[in-house]
């Protein structure tokens, strides 16, 4: 077995600029997006993760309305 480097953080990440590369993949990356089914929340918070033994739902408040709301979801990616 290889030795791993073990999970990637904050403070084992290499302190660097964005390239012109990286500028360019994340454009596309929101293209592709935004031709998809994803749904992307900005200004929300995350308050609860439902389900029995996978996700199924969320509830999440909106920042900019402050209500609450649940929606049905296959998947919950946090970025912060």
């Amino acid at each position: 077995m290889k030795n791993s480097p073990g999970p990637l953080s904050a403070r084992n990440l290499p302190n660097r600029n964005t390239t012109k590369t990286e500028e360019s993949m994340n454009q596309d990356i929101k293209s592709q997006l935004k031709r998809s089914d994803v749904k992307v929340l900005f200004e929300s918070e995350l308050l609860k993760i439902m389900g029995e033994e996978e996700v199924e739902k969320v509830l999440v408040n909106d920042l900019n309305e402050d209500q609450e709301y649940e929606l049905f979801v296959d998947v919950v990616v946090i970025q912060r």
